[in-house]
Parts: C-alpha cells; sequence; structure tokens
C-alpha cells in the first residue's frame, strides 16, 4: 500500500558473493492518505504494509517504539 519509487544513483559489484548493492535516491511517495499521521509519521501498521529481509523473506510490521529526535 505504500509505494516508494526511487532514481537509480549508484550500483557497485559485490565481488565476494556475485550480487550488486544499489543505492537510489527516492523520487517519489505514494500511500493512502489515512495512514498518514499529523507530524508526517507513516503508520506501516495501518497501511498494512509488509517488509522484505534478503530475497525470499517477508514480515509484517510491528511498531516496537517511537524515540524522540532532534527536530529542525
Amino acid at each position: 500500500n505504500v509505494k516508494i519509487g526511487l532514481l537509480l544513483e549508484e550500483k557497485f559489484d559485490v565481488k565476494s558473493n556475485g550480487t550488486h548493492f544499489l543505492i537510489g535516491r527516492i523520487i517519489k511517495v505514494i500511500l493512502p492518505e489515512e495512514v498518514l499521521e499529523n507530524d508526517g509519521k507513516v503508520n506501516l501498521e495501518q497501511a498494512g504494509s509488509l517488509t522484505v529481509s534478503g530475497i525470499d523473506s517477508y514480515h509484517e510490521t510491528k511498531l516496537i517504539e517511537r524515540l524522540p529526535y532532534a527536530k529542525v
């Protein structure tokens, strides 16, 4: 439900395992308006989003804690 459009900035070949490390710049974010909170945080649990680790593992999101940070 949350879609992120990236522009490829750099690509590095990882010789040790034959993979690639990609760096992208976010150029577009598409998400349902109701998952955007008043302070700009995206509520991933409410969006029903999944996460991925590695090539074949998918997980549901669950907020553990939200920490304060310095805002400018």
